[in-house]
């Protein structure tokens, strides 16, 4: 299925925790223990993705440098639990023209996004209550 409009990611997903692996298995959370973010997917099939370290004990400049965000196009194949986001706006040079693809996999009102082991980003849906 790759009908946004028919998937069941549409809505807002609030970031719980980002973690991210180096080579030798080493586990660091570089948007610190309670990261800011939030994923949007919505019906037209646009997904926004933004994450900060919100610590307020970390200077201005190094608060602005931890952002991280990334808009475009999605699309997901269910069946492989595979999530792409063809980028079009980003801060991240890097990632503009580019389609990223993140493994995905949800439980009820819970996200994961990403590869553990590698990075992985936990979510939880926003409801209106």
């Amino acid at each position: 299925m790759n009908d946004a409009r028919a998937n069941d990611l549409i809505g807002t997903w609030k970031l719980e925790r980002f973690r991210v692996w180096d080579k030798h298995g080493n586990v660091s959370e570089p948007r610190g223990s309670s990261p800011y973010g939030y994923a949007l997917f919505d019906a037209s099939g646009i997904a926004f993705i933004q994450l900060a370290n919100p610590d307020e004990a970390l200077s201005p400049a190094e608060r602005a440098a931890s952002y991280f965000a990334y808009t475009g196009p999605f699309r997901t194949e269910p069946a492989e639990g595979l999530l792409s986001v063809t980028v079009v706006a980003s801060n991240q040079a890097d990632y503009l023209g580019t389609t990223q693809v993140r493994r995905y996999a949800r439980d009820g009102q819970r996200l994961r996004l990403g590869t553990p082991g590698q990075y992985e980003a936990l979510l939880v849906r926003v409801t209106a209550d």
